[in-house]
């Protein structure tokens, strides 16, 4: 597949939900922690363009590359969309996560 489809199928994922074929292979995320120029570099290394961002441990947004130029990962994350473990869309008490 290539980059560009790829690079696609990730904002997609991130803005709108996603299919079976965008789990189908990994997703490229980072610790929303990470100082940026850091988080950059290694984009740059993988050659991507978009990956999620963390945040305990949970994809709460991503970030795009050209914005990654200072401060922590989190200071850069485009989406509001949060995304809660399974326990807190079940039936049983969630687990507190807030987004």
């Amino acid at each position: 597949m290539d980059r560009l489809t790829r690079q696609a199928r990730m904002r997609r994922l991130f803005t709108e939900g996603f299919a079976a074929i965008d789990i189908a292979e990994p997703l490229y995320s980072v610790d929303g922690v990470r100082e940026s120029r850091v988080a950059a570099k290694w984009m740059d290394e993988s050659g991507l363009d978009l990956v999620g961002v963390r945040r305990n441990g949970v994809v709460v947004g991503y970030a795009r590359r050209e914005n990654l130029a200072n401060g922590s990962c989190l200071d850069h994350v485009m989406s509001v969309r949060t995304f809660p473990c399974a326990r807190c869309t079940s039936r049983r008490s969630g687990c507190g996560y807030s987004g």
